[in-house]
């Protein structure tokens, strides 16, 4: 395949999603996958931020994918306040793991309404080792305190078992 930007279908659940794609000649190149602004507010794939975001990916030799969310574009469907969107996304992101099941790293990025969801499909898959959040809606912040809060909790737990098994 030469290295171009392709313009993909996604099936999605609620239909076919557009998508532009590239793909790294390296096998075992890590995947990030790209997320556009508010879909209401005039939010698409080809949203400025998010087309430097992804030619970033590609610069650094990294198979990228970003995508419309329902509604948007040759996207099926309408918008459905999030909840769509993520499906749309994890849709997304199943693809772009089976054209690269060999990935080194898995990479979600985000700008505004887009790190939103980046931030929600990140807590459903654990696969998901690095995330960029661009221009984070504010309210998201309480989430990612809680977020790292329970984390540090489940620190604290695994610490204390690993002390009493030693001390035992």
């Amino acid at each position: 395949m030469d290295n171009k930007i392709l313009e993909i279908f996604i099936p999605g659940p609620a239909g076919r999603l557009e998508a532009k794609y590239f793909k790294s000649k390296k096998n075992t190149s890590p995947v990030a996958l790209v997320l556009q602004p508010h879909p209401q507010y005039g939010g698409t794939m080809n949203n400025k931020v998010v087309v430097e975001t992804f030619k970033t990916f590609m610069e650094n030799d990294f198979s990228v994918c970003r995508v419309n969310f329902r509604g948007v574009g040759k996207s099926d469907g309408e918008f459905d306040n999030g909840q769509g969107e993520l499906a749309d996304a994890a849709a997304a992101l199943d693809w772009l793991e089976r054209e690269n099941f060999d990935n080194s790293q898995c990479w979600v990025s985000g700008f505004s309404f887009g790190s939103l969801i980046a931030m929600q499909l990140l807590m459903r898959r654990p696969e998901i080792n690095r995330f960029i959040a661009i221009s984070l809606l504010k309210h998201l912040w309480k989430m990612i305190f809680q977020f790292v809060e329970l984390i540090l909790e489940v620190l604290v737990k695994v610490m204390a078992n690993l002390i009493m098994v030693k001390e035992n």
